[in-house]
Parts: C-alpha cells; sequence; structure tokens
C-alpha cells in the first residue's frame, strides 16, 4: 500500500470529470467498497468507464481523496476522457489533463496521456498502460494443452465479420474448435470479459483504419497474457510495440492463418506452455500496482510541473490559449471523425 501522506505531498489536488449519467452508482452512493474486482469486472465496458471512472476508483482504494463532478474546476488537476472533452466543459482557467484514449489530439489539453507508447512522450503527453482488466479468472490448467475453445472478448462492433461466427466458426468446427465470443451486452449486466477458464486460446482481431488502430491500447494482449491463454493478434501497433520474442504473440490476418496456428499450437504442445508462461511472465509489467505507480510517476512529475506553472499564469494568457485551442480542438475532431472510418485499413 502507498504511503498516502507522501504521495498527498507529491501530487498536485485531483478532480475528475464525468457525466452524472455515466457515473456508476456504487461512486454516486459513496459505496466503493462494493466494487470487488467481480463487480469492477461488469462495470468497466468503455474507456470512459476504465480511464476516468476506474482511475478514479484506483486512486480512492489507496487512501487518496480525488474529487468528482460534472464540471472542471480552478485549481485543481481536471481529469477527463477525451471522447467527451467539449468548448462548452472546457473553462478557459480550468487545467485540463485529457486521457485520449483512441479519441482526436486534444489541442484543449493542458496535458493529455495516450492509450500506448507509438506517439512517444513529449512535453505536454505521454502514455500510460491500460488498467489490466478487473478480477480476471485464468484459464483452468487442468485444461491441459489441449485447444477446444477460441474467443474473443470486446465490442461486437470492433469484431471484424471475417472472425465472426459466419466466418470463421465453420472452418473452426471443421477442426473441432468452437467460437467463443464474449460480446458486450449491457442489459444482462454480464460480459464475462474477465472469465478465461475455459478459453484455450484468445482472439484480438479487429481490421480498423491505421489511424483508429494508432490509439488503441494493447489491452486484449496483456490480459490474454494475465489470463495464462496464448493470443491471436491482428496486427495492430500497440500490439507490435510490446512484441520482445515469438512467445508474446501469433499475428494473424485471415480465417486461414487463425486456423493454421491453432494446428500449430496442437502439433508443438511445448509452444503452448511456453506461450502461456511467458505471457504469465509479461502481464507482471501491466498489474495493478505498476500501472498505478506510472499513473503516481506522471502525476507528481511532468503534470505537476504544468499544473504549478499553470496556476501562475495570468488569467488573460489562459483566455488567448482557449482561444487559439477551441478552433483547432474542432479541426481535430472532425479529421479524425474522417480518418478513423474512411482511412487505410490494417489489412
Amino acid at each position: 500500500m502507498p504511503d498516502v501522506s507522501r504521495l498527498a505531498a507529491v501530487l498536485p489536488p485531483l478532480h475528475f470529470v464525468a457525466n452524472g449519467g455515466y457515473v456508476w452508482p456504487e461512486i454516486r452512493e459513496d459505496r466503493l467498497d462494493a466494487l470487488t474486482e467481480s463487480v469492477l469486472a461488469e462495470r468497466c465496458i468503455s474507456s470512459y468507464d476504465n480511464w476516468i471512472l476506474q482511475s478514479y476508483v484506483r486512486f480512492r482504494q489507496v487512501g487518496l481523496r480525488p474529487t468528482l463532478s460534472e464540471r472542471p474546476v480552478a485549481g485543481k488537476v481536471n481529469i477527463i476522457d477525451g471522447w467527451h472533452l467539449r468548448i462548452s466543459n472546457r473553462p478557459a482557467g480550468a487545467f485540463v489533463l485529457v486521457t485520449r484514449a483512441d479519441s482526436r489530439r486534444p489541442f484543449m489539453a493542458n496535458y493529455w496521456i495516450e492509450q500506448n507508447g507509438l506517439r512517444g512522450t513529449g512535453r505536454c503527453h505521454t502514455w500510460i498502460p491500460h488498467w489490466p482488466q478487473p478480477g480476471i479468472l485464468r484459464r483452468d490448467e487442468s485444461r491441459g494443452v489441449e485447444i477446444r475453445t477460441l474467443g474473443y472478448k470486446g465490442l461486437a462492433t470492433n469484431l471484424d465479420a471475417a472472425f465472426g461466427d459466419v466466418g470463421l466458426g465453420p472452418l473452426l468446427s471443421k477442426v473441432g474448435v468452437t467460437l467463443n465470443h464474449d460480446l458486450e451486452d449491457r442489459s444482462s449486466g454480464k460480459l464475462g470479459w474477465n472469465d478465461y477458464r475455459t478459453l484455450d486460446v484468445c482472439l484480438a482481431v479487429r481490421n480498423l483504419t491505421r489511424t483508429d488502430a494508432s490509439g488503441k491500447p494493447a489491452s486484449k494482449l496483456v490480459n490474454a497474457w494475465a489470463a495464462g491463454v496464448p493470443a491471436l493478434v491482428g496486427p495492430e501497433p500497440a500490439f507490435l510495440e510490446l512484441r520482445k520474442t515469438n512467445l508474446d504473440f501469433i499475428v494473424v490476418r485471415s480465417r486461414d492463418d487463425v486456423v493454421a496456428a491453432i494446428a500449430n499450437l496442437r502439433n508443438d504442445p511445448e509452444l503452448y506452455t511456453a506461450m502461456v508462461e511467458n505471457g504469465l511472465r509479461r502481464s507482471r509489467d501491466f498489474s495493478l500496482d505498476r500501472v498505478r505507480d506510472r499513473w503516481i510517476e506522471v502525476l507528481a512529475g511532468p503534470v505537476r510541473s504544468l499544473f504549478d506553472r499553470w496556476q501562475r499564469t495570468p488569467d488573460a494568457i489562459k483566455a488567448l490559449r482557449w482561444g487559439i485551442g477551441a478552433p483547432l480542438e474542432k479541426g481535430s475532431r472532425r479529421y479524425h471523425r474522417y480518418q478513423a472510418h474512411n482511412g487505410v485499413r490494417l489489412f
């Protein structure tokens, strides 16, 4: 457990900005003890859930007392999701830290956080790994190295159609493998994104545009590592960025690639076991404590420095910056929206 008094001394005052309609009931009612890892597993769906609400909870869990409301406030570092940043909810005098997620470049941010390290680190931005999937239930080791199920965990809109039930399902059936898609189902409140107990291989393939893919996190890979399940992934930049050896994952670009990869793992049980053991080792670098430490490093370092400087900045200069940033923000939003849907795709 971090030293709370030490953290309070080095961190700037923190305020999370959250639209009331999206805030979890446990947060609204100040019942954070009810947010067990299994409950968090069902709550954390969108980038908003993970970057804003989960971050707020993770800081509260170690004894810090960040505040939370629907609008930024003066005198604090206001942490807001990139998809919810608007000109209308960005006061000129507020210091704003944007968790960019996979949205556009936030020109009205004082500082922003990327989901991967592909854009490097600059004076006003850096990257922090996504929080790990809460409450991961590892693959049942009694299943051995037999491959009977292949699973995708995530949003239905992100799954490439070629790898769905109609495209990939019949091919897998011919080799005795069941395709298991855990897609979002907000109506039932049950996602299963944390449950890998009956999964033998994880599939993470999204035929995104290059613009869209460039901002995605490597969460599906990191979660598979932590769950003890080999991963078949598409050629997304965030996955390729983390690759150290061939044991980290297998890249697939087609349904035939998937079938071939499964055959390779079946024919080489030692490779399967080595990928599992390697993944468990790699996942330690993305543990809850490691990610929280990275947050603290960024907030206590570059963010604190910029915030202290911002507090000394004349109001007229703050207003001028707002005036310059507003039109750039509009243009950035339009450009990103177009490229994310119409740009060149990964494959």
